[in-house]
């Protein structure tokens, strides 16, 4: 983990804690992003679930997958602000999500893609939409020697004490 964000685990546990803390060991438990919701019935889970999520998006942490993947622009675009502001050509964006491209485009914004597009405006950029099969990032991805072996999990107790 690079250094600037040693703290970055312990300070997301801390947040989460406060955006569900009426409901932490009532009826939910939680470490880091993962959160398990408990109850004595069906009626009273989704009635838990539901309140999970409106804790959650109280505080806009309810995405879309569209809404991840734009937002994943915006903080490397930020994060490389240095270099992108200025610069003489326009920065070229690949995705393999084809939402994107329209993203610029479109008036049908909700408030927090509102709020993105004012962080965007500032640079000279075009989205371009590349297949995931042609994006070369995904090339290793699909290298036959670097697939997952298949590992057999059954076992007889003899087995395992030999």
């Amino acid at each position: 983990m690079p250094f600037g964000f040693i703290n970055a685990p312990a300070t997301f546990q801390a947040f989460i804690d406060k955006v569900l803390g009426k409901f932490l060991d009532i009826t939910c438990v939680v470490y880091l992003d993962d959160i398990l919701i408990f109850s004595k019935d069906k009626l009273d889970h989704e009635e838990h679930i539901r309140q999970v999520l409106a804790a959650l998006q109280h505080y806009d942490l309810h995405f879309k997958i569209s809404e991840q993947e734009l937002l994943a622009i915006v903080e490397v675009v930020h994060h490389w602000q240095h270099y992108c502001q200025g610069a003489r050509h326009p920065i070229i964006i690949l995705t393999d999500h084809a939402n994107l491209v329209w993203f610029m485009t479109t008036s049908n914004l909700t408030r927090r893609q509102l709020k993105w597009v004012k962080k965007l405006a500032e640079y000279d950029f075009n989205v371009t939409y590349r297949e995931g099969k042609t994006n070369p990032a995904d090339g290793l991805l699909r290298r036959p020697d670097y697939k997952l072996l298949k590992v057999s999990t059954t076992s007889t107790a003899a087995e395992t004490v030999q």
